[in-house]
């Protein structure tokens, strides 16, 4: 996100956006754009997510009470264990995965061993070999947030990833306690 939030201004980046004082903010800010401008890119980038997890966590409650169907499947499981995510999916539509789900399963190297292999990460956010283990790329994350991030931001985002992994628990919850040390 926060390579996301540097490279936004890119004439060629495509996302809804609208200008603030000549700062081009992405439709999601909207509410906040004031603040969005005034940021850090570091500071945009834990801001933006843990608003916009706010955002959906706000839907999918809204949608619950509403008692319409919803499916939700949490990133870590899916990469983890994709076959218990597709069966939910196919139970959910009540209808079959078909020959080119395995194919797409094979292209994103599904299941991975550990949630942050995958082929994304080196282009979107960070680098992982598979000798890191998911503790080694987290303290590296968090020792970049908290080089960069206001204290104000990183609180917002630590309450984000908190309700995170309070809704939609995983072996990533453990390494919550890094932020500790």
């Amino acid at each position: 996100m926060r390579d996301y939030t540097a490279t936004f201004e890119r004439s060629r980046e495509f996302t809804l956006s609208f200008e603030v004082n000549g700062v081009k903010v992405p439709w999601f800010a909207a509410k906040w754009a004031d603040e969005f401008v005034a940021s850090s890119v570091t500071d945009r980038a834990l801001l933006s997510i843990a608003r916009m997890q706010g955002a959906m966590i706000n839907a999918i409650d809204s949608i619950n009470s509403a008692q319409k169907p919803l499916l939700v499947l949490s990133f870590e499981s899916t990469v983890l264990q994709p076959q218990d995510s597709i069966n939910r999916l196919e139970k959910f539509l009540g209808r079959q995965s078909t020959r080119r789900t395995n194919r797409v399963l094979k292209q994103q190297n599904l299941p991975r061993q550990q949630i942050s292999a995958g082929k994304a990460t080196s282009s979107y956010s960070f680098t992982s070999s598979s000798s890191s283990s998911e503790s080694e790329i987290y303290k590296n994350i968090l020792s970049e947030i908290q080089a960069s991030g206001s204290a104000s931001a990183i609180t917002e985002f630590r309450t984000a990833v908190n309700t995170y992994n309070l809704r939609w628990p995983s072996q990533l919850n453990e390494l919550e306690k890094l932020w500790e040390e």
